[in-house]
């Protein structure tokens, strides 16, 4: 079994310090892990910052670690992957933010478009336990940096929103037959260009709209293929950021 990793405020901390985590991730190291005094642990504050620890005081409400040496997280990818997607299902939502955060996504950016077909309401009340999949996922795989939530905006904002210097890549599963595909558009992204971080938009479970290509592409988004099969929309942003990821020699 690994060494278990836990989040806390280790920002500027220096080796031989005690910092103590919150209630949450205290609990789980006592009830859950069953972690005591002495026990070895990892801790990280999120922002790229990770040390070795060992436990001087197990409480459910407080666990207080002494920090021993900085270690070497999981590597982030080479340029910066925005995901941007329709909001799908409960089930699918929270299957992306765990497989994305593994393959190294720098942000999740969900949206509604004319096509959606979740209540963005049931969106805001599923926000906090998003963010604790992200977390948890954060904490197995290796990361000492959290993958940013957005809040759930428009298409528009979404394309508004993406910096023009960036790789803008929209995946349209109606695209024609001379399409170009997702995984030549990265191939053929400039290092300049590309430096500047990637974007990659995948629709909703119903598709983008026609006005949606338009929008995006009088914007400077390139629409591109997956391929000939259709692809459920939690699928499409799953290969969707490991093409990214071949791409920047990450896999």
């Amino acid at each position: 079994m690994g060494t278990k990793r836990f989040l806390a405020d280790v920002t500027n901390a220096v080796e031989g310090q005690c910092v103590r985590l919150d209630a949450e991730e205290s609990e789980h190291a006592c009830r859950v892990l069953r972690l005591r005094a002495g026990d070895a642990i990892r801790v990280f504050d999120g922002r790229g910052a990770e040390f070795e620890a060992e436990i001087v005081q197990a409480r459910r409400d407080a666990v207080v670690c002494r920090l021993i040496r900085q270690a070497a997280p999981a590597a982030e990818t080479s340029v910066p992957v925005t995901l941007a997607f329709g909001l799908p299902k409960k089930n699918a939502m929270e299957w992306i933010a765990q497989k994305a955060v593994e393959l190294g996504a720098a942000r999740l950016a969900p949206f509604v478009s004319e096509r959606t077909v979740v209540h963005p309401a049931d969106a805001g009340h599923a926000a906090q336990r998003w963010a604790r999949i992200i977390r948890d996922a954060t904490k197995q795989c290796g990361r000492a940096r959290l993958c940013a939530l957005s809040p759930l905006s428009t298409w528009r904002d979404i394309v508004a929103g993406a910096p023009e210097g960036a790789c803008r890549l929209m995946c349209w599963e109606a695209a024609p037959s001379g399409a170009p595909r997702l995984a030549e558009c990265l191939a053929q992204a400039d290092a300049r260009t590309a430096r500047q971080g990637i974007w990659i938009a995948v629709g909703p479970e119903g598709g983008f709209a026609p006005g949606e290509i338009a929008l995006a592409r009088q914007s400077g988004w390139t629409a591109c293929s997956l391929g000939p099969r259709i692809l459920r929309a939690e699928t499409a942003v799953i290969v969707a950021m490991v093409a990214a990821l071949h791409s920047l020699g990450d896999l």
